[in-house]
């Protein structure tokens, strides 16, 4: 059986980053409640939606153009900024 993007992330989030990255997981947990920003994800090809993938290539390229990343609850992810990642 196929799991969601949002089952994805939130299991990525409690299983693989609760303890080592609490960034992480927090920006993993907020994605998985995040219709707009698994829209977004759901673009990429299949390889490329993976949690670590896209958490790490948001926050290197915010960070290469002065940004702070940003993936909080009531934030739209990334907004105009997604092209910045991908």
């Amino acid at each position: 059986m196929e799991q969601t993007t949002a089952a994805r992330y939130l299991r990525w989030a409690e299983v693989e980053v609760k303890e080592l990255s609490p960034i992480f997981y927090d920006w993993a947990t907020s994605i998985s409640e995040d219709s707009e920003v698994l829209e977004l994800i759901n673009g990429l090809p299949e390889l490329k939606r993976q949690p670590n993938l896209v958490l790490r290539r948001h926050d290197s390229a915010a960070r290469r153009w002065g940004h702070t990343p940003v993936f909080g609850r009531g934030c739209s992810l990334i907004g105009g900024r997604w092209s910045w990642s991908f």
